[in-house]
């Protein structure tokens, strides 16, 4: 039977499928600190959906800022 203890929070599968290890510490040891860089990536997040807010999107950076080659 299926009850509020069996379920899991669908970030938990995104954070295993991203660092086993990231998963482990955010969902079973709760011991996840926030650094300068999630820090920046969640007001990123946050401000995105406000009006007016505009960032470049992916498709206006060239693709060499992107792309390197070890050929």
């Amino acid at each position: 039977m299926v009850t509020e203890d069996n379920l899991f929070p669908l970030s938990t599968l995104q954070h295993l499928l991203f660092c086993e290890r990231q998963c482990g510490l955010i969902h079973i040891e709760q011991v996840w600190e926030e650094n300068l860089f999630i820090a920046q990536g969640r007001i990123m997040h946050e401000r995105v959906d406000q009006t007016g807010f505009h960032s470049p999107a992916l498709s206006e950076r060239p693709l060499s800022s992107f792309c390197t080659s070890s050929l």
